[in-house]
């Protein structure tokens, strides 16, 4: 059996401590960019409502939504005009 000298156990351990810090700081900016994407899209359905006030509308996605656009924007988008409007 081969017995790993202080400098290898040394090396791998940095190397496992840098591979998680490097992991870590991806999920931190991939969690910034999930948040600022929703304050984004929450901004701009409180500026529609806000500019819509005193009309009649319909805050809706139809056929005109691009395919690309994935669902969970178009959720948020419901999710925030329900929490920032009321019904009749």
């Amino acid at each position: 059996m081969k017995v790993l000298g202080y400098k290898k156990i040394r090396n791998s351990i940095v190397f496992g401590v840098k591979k998680a810090l490097r992991y870590r700081i991806n999920l931190i900016s991939w969690f910034i960019a999930v948040l600022s994407l929703y304050f984004s899209i929450e901004k701009e359905v409180q500026n529609t409502i806000e500019m819509m006030k005193g009309f009649k509308f319909i805050l809706g996605g139809d056929c005109t939504l691009p395919a690309g656009i994935p669902y969970e924007r178009i959720r948020k988008v419901v999710e925030i005009s329900k929490r920032l409007s009321f019904h009749f």
